[in-house]
């Protein structure tokens, strides 16, 4: 295991921070403060996807490590002539492999290749999930 150090809260909150930051001043940075502050937020990205994959196995078919990523809640206006809707897409966690592995029944289910890849609702579950080999498939309609 990688061991987690800080919590996805702490990495994100300080990562804006750091953007905004950079957003705010770098017309008026030095080339060496430039340099600084996007190697403090791509080390801040690192450590994120780092955080997300803690614990994560290799993948089956390339033996890299998977990525991993929030998928935050949505809300979704839907608009018809006889209604208004508003849809609440619940934020997961998804793992896949960066490779592009395919998953083997892929074309076959859905019509089209997909990559493996896993989902939960928490981050430890999408680990477990990815670990124990239960990937998903998108149905296309």
């Amino acid at each position: 295991m990688l061991g987690i150090k800080r919590t996805e809260e702490q990495i994100l909150s300080e990562l804006e921070k750091a953007k905004k930051e950079w957003h705010e001043k770098r017309s008026s940075l030095t080339e060496a403060e430039q340099i600084k502050f996007r190697e403090t937020i791509r080390a801040l990205n690192d450590e994120y996807f780092t955080h997300m994959i803690d614990g994560c196995k290799p993948c089956e078919k390339c033996g890299q490590l998977p990525v991993g990523l929030h998928q935050p809640t949505k809300v979704r206006f839907k608009e018809t002539p006889e209604s208004k809707e508003v849809i609440l897409l619940q934020g997961y966690y998804e793992i896949g492999c960066v490779s592009g592995c395919q998953h083997s029944k892929g074309k076959e289910i859905s019509g089209r290749p997909q990559n493996l890849r896993t989902f939960a609702m928490s981050r430890e579950g999408a680990v477990d999930n990815w670990n124990k080999k239960k990937f998903f498939l998108r149905i296309y309609p």
